[in-house]
């Protein structure tokens, strides 16, 4: 029997009643306990209490302000050894070999508890700045730290890193700025450590992972970075005496995936293999101009902006903070989007100097960035952030409360001057002659490419669209004749493309992602042919047939659709395949959608398709008034999907669905009648959110019939359950209350428990008559909470 099960087994749960007699009802409740088939974590150390519950994630107050690391006698004594080889090594940067793991034990006090948490440590950084002597003699180093069961806020993977290597109060402040501008940006704050006999102050850092990406309310994608392998690899930094050709090195050096293990399965591979193909086509495209500054230069951040979100604005504001360094070709890091196929810059490591620009005039300042190279927008947006009292109140309380050390008016004068210098730029005059760089070629002549690189071969890995396989090819030049070698990979070796591949000779090669070889000798980025199509010209009654594997987009701009809004949509199902629709932008007020699919078999476990689209009808990004939807057969893994939408939908009448009937995630919304009968899987799935539902009526749901987590706040006025495996189940952080109703199941009427490491367990508050009702029949883990009043 598995530890979780014998702990499920246990009288662990916590039960509160306004009644009383609370050990008579514990020891009833473990004697009735029914127990679910879906496996669950053990729980977290902290844990939940209504207050705690919520839909931000809670770092301000919660975030421990001091960690304390220990390793057994053994390897304490090999940490140290290698920690003073790695220093004394001849090389100028930090060795890989000296970047081994190491088993420790984490302790910190979150909520005034005691937690500790097995972990693997590492040292990490480039250049031996990352190692420093403290006062009493001890070497210590930046850490990677990935813990193994536990999390804090939120997070399972974070750097400590030496403030210095950061510019310290700089780094923190950055990121907050960044974050309130929209952008991802790591959570970054001061934080004490002890260990081996030392107590030394660090920037603790998360690590662009699965939860920071969800933390901005983007579902866990590929993210793509800039390659330095070949920079560190290179004799320089083993040999001070040795030189070596920095064109050379850039002329090799593309981006790979950040998160590759994430590209497991032929779809998430399909994605993969598409922001490749975006960020290696800017890559070549640096190359080819000749630049040696920013990935993206400024003539070209108008057209950047087609295929890097807001990737104007991000240039901008680094260029502000002077964190040019944020913006090199290997430092750069992105996040791809699927649905809108964009890349979404995340700042990280920009080695900014908030005050820096104080030392430069507003006038000369702006002449390096002319405004004809900004969209408008751009300009306005940060005069109008940076202009703002309340801005700065939100930005400088933030940073308090992360350690930071700058008083409020240093960042006040940084403000004001960033004010001054924008204002400048938004007067100044456009010059007519400027270059501006109006699009990113696709096609990169290889002849031209390698006479400029005369050195070695051009080899790379990825899939080749013109023989629809994944291939490694080496290309040289002879003569002026090209000599290309491309082998067929397959099985096991596929995995080659997304992780980081290598030549034979262990050297560093990219991977391109999707391309073709022309019979000219061009190499050419291309995606290929998507099954996509798109209407934004809606009218008021439409009739729409989506073919079998399509996805069928129906955008909402803002100007006003004629009411009464009426769409009836059929969905044709051929080998394994659906259409698909996704509705974007603000609906107009009281419209219909009729969704009409032809079976309930889901053929294939891979549930999303190349947009990361999981339902078969979905709205994303809008608001929503009195929205009704029907839906009758849905082979998806939702039937229906919510997604960053907020507002009010009248009527959700969901039926015969392959796996989950509702799914909704980082919404605010209000359901006023949801009706589900027959789900393989959920009748209702919520994540973070806020949820309110005034009549939820469900019959046959073969698991839940409601699921609410990852930190969603949940509440159902009345509820009719009937015929389902599982009544209400709240985890992973997520609060439900459920007032009134009947709730008849097979299995147990109420569950809170934890299931995802990255969050703690789950809270459920019901009504002592509605428990009763349900023959006491409900579950909640240790750590994990179910309240009746």
């Amino acid at each position: 029997m598995s530890q979780n099960n014998q702990v499920r087994k246990q009288s662990s749960s916590k039960f509160h009643s306004g009644f009383g007699a609370l050990v008579l009802f514990i020891y009833l409740l473990s004697s009735n306990l029914l127990l679910a088939e879906e496996d669950f974590l053990d729980p977290s150390c902290v844990p939940v209490s209504f207050s705690s519950m919520g839909t931000e994630r809670l770092r301000d107050s919660a975030f421990p302000d001091e960690i304390s690391i220990s390793l057994s006698r053994s390897k304490s004594k090999k940490w140290r050894v290698n920690l003073f080889k790695a220093f004394v090594h001849r090389s100028a940067n930090i060795a890989p070999e000296y970047k081994k793991k190491f088993k420790a034990k984490i302790n910190w006090i979150d909520e005034n508890k005691k937690c500790s948490d097995t972990a693997k440590i590492r040292i990490t950084g480039d250049w031996k700045d990352h190692i420093a002597q403290n006062s009493s003699g001890n070497f210590y180093s930046s850490l990677a730290v990935n813990l193994k069961d536990e999390n804090i806020n939120n997070v399972v993977k974070f750097k400590l890193l030496l403030p210095e290597t950061r510019n310290a109060d700089n780094e923190i402040l950055s990121t907050i700025i960044f974050r309130e501008f929209d952008f991802i940006a790591p959570e970054t704050r001061f934080i004490n450590v002890k260990m081996e006999d030392s107590e030394d102050l660090y920037l603790y850092q998360e690590v662009p992972a699965k939860e920071m990406i969800e933390a901005f309310l983007q579902r866990e994608s590929i993210m793509v970075e800039g390659d330095d392998r070949r920079i560190w690899d290179m004799v320089p930094f083993q040999d001070s005496n040795a030189t070596v050709d920095g064109e050379w090195i850039e002329s090799k050096s593309f981006a790979l995936p950040e998160n590759g293990s994430w590209a497991d399965n032929p779809i998430s591979r399909s994605i993969t293999l598409d922001a490749l193909t975006l960020i290696n086509k800017l890559f070549f495209n640096y190359l080819i101009d000749g630049h040696r500054q920013e990935l993206i230069t400024i003539e070209a951040l108008k057209a950047s902006n087609q295929l890097i979100e807001r990737e104007s604005l991000f240039f901008l504001l680094s260029k502000l903070m002077s964190g040019s360094h944020g913006l090199l070709p290997i430092n750069r890091k992105f996040y791809y989007d699927p649905l809108y196929q964009k890349l979404v810059p995340i700042y990280y490591d920009g080695d900014i100097e908030i005050d820096k620009a104080l030392s430069t005039s507003a006038e000369n300042f702006a002449s390096s960035l002319p405004a004809h190279y900004f969209p408008t927008q751009d300009i306005q947006n940060a005069i109008n952030n940076f202009s703002n009292s309340a801005f700065l109140d939100v930005v400088f309380d933030k940073y308090k409360k992360r350690g930071g050390n700058f008083p409020r008016s240093k960042i006040e004068n940084a403000f004001n001057h960033y004010v001054d210098i924008l204002t400048v730029m938004q007067n100044n005059a456009s010059p007519e002659n400027e270059f501006e760089k109006d699009g990113f070629s696709a096609e990169i002549n290889l002849v031209e490419y390698l006479s400029d690189r005369t050195k070695g071969t051009f080899e790379f890995t990825g899939f080749d669209i013109s023989k629809n396989q994944y291939s490694h090819c080496k290309i040289s030049l002879s003569n002026s004749n090209l000599n290309t070698q491309c082998s067929h990979l397959q099985g096991k070796d596929i995995s080659e493309v997304f992780k980081k591949p290598t030549s034979e000779d262990g050297e560093a090669i990219p991977s391109i992602g999707n391309f073709s070889i022309s019979s000219d000798g061009n190499l050419i980025l291309d995606n290929g042919i998507r099954n996509i199509a798109y209407t934004s010209d809606i009218e008021t009654s439409m009739e729409l047939n989506v073919p079998a594997g399509q996805t069928h987009f129906l955008s909402f701009s803002g100007e006003q659709t004629p009411l009464p809004l009426e769409i009836n949509i059929v969905s044709e199902e051929e080998n394994g395949q659906v259409g698909r629709v996704v509705v974007t932008g603000d609906v107009p007020d009281g419209a219909t959608f009729n969704f009409e699919g032809q079976s309930t078999i889901i053929p294939t476990e891979i549930r999303y398709n190349r947009s990361l689209v999981t339902g078969c009808l979905s709205f994303f990004d809008g608001e929503l008034s009195n929205l009704n939807v029907h839906v009758n057969n849905a082979a998806c893994e939702d039937g229906v999907n919510l997604v960053r939408v907020n507002g009010t939908v009248n009527l959700l009448d969901i039926k015969n669905i392959g796996a989950d009937a509702i799914d909704s995630d980082y919404s605010d919304l209000t359901f006023k009648n949801v009706i589900v009968s027959s789900a393989h899987n959920d009748c209702i799935d919520l994540s973070s959110g806020t949820y309110r539902i005034e009549s939820f009526v469900a019959e046959r749901c073969q698991d839940k019939a409601i699921s609410v987590g990852e930190e969603a706040n949940a509440y159902f006025n009345l509820v009719d359950i009937k015929n389902s495996q599982l009544g209400a189940v709240a985890k992973d952080g997520g609060y439900l209350n459920v007032s009134d109703g009947t709730i008849d199941t097979y299995g147990n009427c109420f569950e809170s428990y934890r299931k995802k490491q990255e969050y703690n367990g789950g809270a459920v508050i019901t009504s002592q008559a509605l428990l009763n009702s349900c023959g006491l029949k409900i579950f909640a883990q240790k750590g994990s909470t179910i309240e009746a009043y």
